[in-house]
């Protein structure tokens, strides 16, 4: 056998034994996404991947994210949208954002907390679902002053 058949042969068979993980989740399409529903789900990518760097935990990053996105002044990529009275903030859907997010932080840093398989994935948008619900929930139970 050849030196370059051994190698062809070695690399067959590590490649079938140990296939690589991919990421088993759909990309969502920006382009179907409105710019302002891309920048706050940028916004929730980036508080969240932010907090994963500085050491949090999954559960404590999402929640920061989440505090730091309650409201759209708190987001500096949507404050020209807020001085001009954008009318499309009125316009976000509050069903494809969880989605939206979810991909950009499985897209920016769900390898290191292993958002790497559907399961995690699905598990990690149900809780990002549950914990925006609560917390729109809570803001709206909150009496203002």
């Amino acid at each position: 056998m050849s030196g370059v058949a051994l190698f062809a042969l070695i690399v067959l068979v590590f490649s079938t034994a140990f296939p690589l993980n991919t990421l088993a989740f759909e990309v969502v399409n920006t382009d179907e996404a409105n710019p302002i529903e891309v920048k706050v789900a940028k916004g929730y990518s980036n508080k969240f991947c932010n907090g994963i760097a500085m050491g949090l935990t999954k559960r404590s990053a999402l929640n920061i994210a989440i505090a730091e996105n309650s409201k759209p002044s708190f987001n500096p990529s949507l404050w020209t949208a807020l001085v001009s009275n954008d009318k499309q903030l009125e316009t976000i859907d509050k069903e494809k954002l969880p989605t939206l997010a979810v991909s950009m932080v499985a897209r920016d840093c769900g390898d290191p907390i292993g958002l790497n398989k559907q399961a995690e994935l699905d598990e990690f948008a149900a809780d990002f679902t549950s914990a925006l619900r609560n917390s729109t929930e809570e803001s709206t139970n909150t009496p203002s002053n």
